[in-house]
């Protein structure tokens, strides 16, 4: 099952699978900073290298997708499908685009 593109009627928002290059890598940590890290900073100290460490092998697992709305990236999306659905696993906003502010 192929992950199905959307309708016009979403807000211009595009899914597009990230590739495996370094661009795409650094892509995704910043997201994930930006999505994770102040709540991360609030309670512990926010350790690059370990974050890093751990997203690399959950990049290679599944496939993710940066999501882009009206042509500005603003998030990534992994999802797994199985034979009847599909599940979303991981959601990651710029915090300007999150539904809460973070």
């Amino acid at each position: 099952m192929m992950f199905p593109p959307l309708t016009s009627d979403t807000s211009g928002l595009r899914f597009e699978p990230l590739s495996d290059t370094p661009e795409a890598f650094e892509f995704s940590c910043r997201i994930k900073i930006e999505a994770l890290g102040p709540r991360v900073r609030a309670r512990w100290a926010w350790d690059d290298g370990y974050q890093r460490e751990v997203h690399r092998p959950r990049l290679n697992e599944k496939p993710f997708f940066k999501i882009a709305r009206d042509g500005c990236p603003i998030g990534t999306l992994s999802r797994t499908v199985e034979p009847d659905d599909i599940r979303l696993d991981r959601t990651a906003l710029n915090c300007m685009f999150a539904p809460d502010g973070r």
